[in-house]
């Protein structure tokens, strides 16, 4: 992950990520010699995270002296927010021109489990939502996938490419302010997943049936 590191504190560096968000590193054996400036580091998210906001927090994954030996290794796969959510916690970094995540080869091993996992041979599945679903101002999801996505209070909601709706319906509802998207109790959907995936997670949104 790219930091800009501002200033040495009493316990945390003072930093900035790539997307410009500010935010601390913790000072401890891994990190006391990293230098100001712009880096590249394999990092453990410690954010503290409450109702209030994100204080964002990290820790380095080994020490500078070892990351600044070691190359870098990637990660190509759909769009998926379980997956976004790992990438980030290795310290990972989106580049859009390659369409990949980077991360410093320190975490090759957990990426290369990712990758089997998510880039693992896809099965078809027929999933039934259990109750309504409901998600404001986002898409709905399967296993980290959006299936289907509404845009404002009276857009209804669209299908995700590649994916069929079969039974039930998906719409739009809420507020003009707090709008939703909604998926209809026992609505099913048709769609491809990564087995791997559908083996270790499950989403208690959904009924699953393997076709």
């Amino acid at each position: 992950m790219n930091f800009n590191v501002i200033k040495k504190n009493r316990k945390y560096f003072a930093a900035t990520t790539d997307n410009n968000k500010s935010c601390k590193i913790l000072i401890d054996d891994y990190s006391k010699d990293l230098a100001l400036g712009e880096h590249f580091l394999a990092v453990k998210d410690i954010s503290v995270r409450s109702k209030y906001g994100t204080d964002l927090i990290y820790k380095l994954a080994a020490n500078v002296e070892e990351q600044t030996k070691l190359g870098i290794c990637s990660l190509k796969s759909e769009y998926n927010t379980l997956l976004i959510e790992k990438c980030r916690k290795l310290g990972g970094t989106w580049d859009k021109s390659q369409g990949a995540w980077i991360f410093s080869s320190i975490v090759e091993k957990e990426v290369e489990e990712l990758d089997e996992i998510f880039n693992s041979a896809p099965v078809i599945v027929e999933i039934e939502a259990i109750e309504e679903i409901q998600e404001q101002g986002k898409a709905i999801e399967f296993l980290g996938y959006p299936v289907c996505k509404a845009f404002s209070r009276d857009s209804g909601a669209r299908i995700e490419t590649g994916i069929a709706l079969l039974s039930g319906y998906a719409t739009s509802g809420g507020s003009k302010n707090r709008w939703t998207t909604v998926l209809s109790e026992g609505a099913t959907l048709r769609l491809k997943i990564p087995e791997d995936l559908l083996n270790i997670y499950e989403d208690k949104k959904f009924q699953v049936k393997t076709i």
